[in-house]
């Protein structure tokens, strides 16, 4: 009986160690993913892929790091899967995109008590508007800035958090704003105490997905991953966590 037992430990211990890494990489974006109050890992994507991780039974790593360096793990499969990003044409040639996820309404952020100034897409004529550089959220500006004649003055940050932040401070020209998902920007005015407040319309409805890298992951998990991505999704408590935070699941997740 003791062999017995002594072989079945044995290969339990042997099982364990042969589950899959998998790193799972976030750049600062709450609440979809990032930083929560106690410094760790947290968002509605990040619960996501917790439970994920459980149902394939992988030993996933969670790390944050910058949009630019988590982009380029994906590129190298130093990272396998990262959260919260949008579906572009670059993006595609080193990752697959197991389903979009979550959305978030884009929209314009001002001063406190300047949002009534600005109803509409045209009352940005002329101002300067700052978005974080290489991202979706530029690429959606820019978008929204050809619908009038491209005269918006479109300032280039480099982290997602900086336009905020360079907003309440006073450190554009008056009547300036920033753009970004609604949801995310709510979150860090709140979390810094911020003096910016979004205007009232959203400008655009932005997907996010969870995407994997092309490098060393294999048709048959990602076709695994995007299985069990449906299936958490269908949960209450994820459904729950989306709405109080904000955003919305995803059409194909319904």
């Amino acid at each position: 009986m003791k062999k017995l037992v002594l072989v079945l430990s044995v290969c339990l211990l042997s099982l364990a160690s042969q589950a899959r890494d998998f790193k799972i990489v976030s750049q600062e974006f709450m609440p979809i993913a990032g930083t929560g109050p106690d410094g760790k890992m947290a968002g509605v994507q990040y619960e996501i892929a917790k439970e994920m991780c459980e149902k394939l039974k992988f030993n996933c790593l969670f790390e944050l790091t910058p949009l630019s360096r988590g982009l380029e793990m994906i590129k190298t499969g130093e990272a396998q899967m990262m959260l919260a990003l949008a579906k572009i044409p670059e993006r595609e040639s080193t990752a697959n995109f197991p389903g979009m996820v979550t959305q978030v309404g884009y929209t314009f952020f001002v001063k406190k008590g300047q949002a009534s100034k600005f109803t509409k897409l045209e009352d940005f004529k002329g101002k300067s508007v700052a978005a974080t550089t290489a991202s979706a959220t530029y690429k959606s500006l820019v978008e929204q800035n050809k619908k009038i004649g491209d005269l918006i003055k479109i300032v280039d940050e480099a982290t997602s958090e900086t336009p905020l932040r360079k907003l309440s401070g006073d450190r554009y020209p008056a009547d300036s704003a920033a753009y970004g998902p609604r949801a995310v920007g709510l979150y860090q005015a709140k979390k810094e105490s911020l003096n910016v407040e979004p205007v009232a319309f959203d400008a655009f409805l932005q997907s996010h997905s969870m995407p994997v890298s092309k490098v060393g992951v294999t048709s048959e998990e990602l076709e695994k991953i995007r299985k069990a991505i449906h299936e958490v999704m269908k949960t209450e408590k994820i459904k729950k966590l989306v709405t109080e935070n904000g955003l919305l699941v995803h059409p194909e997740q319904k």
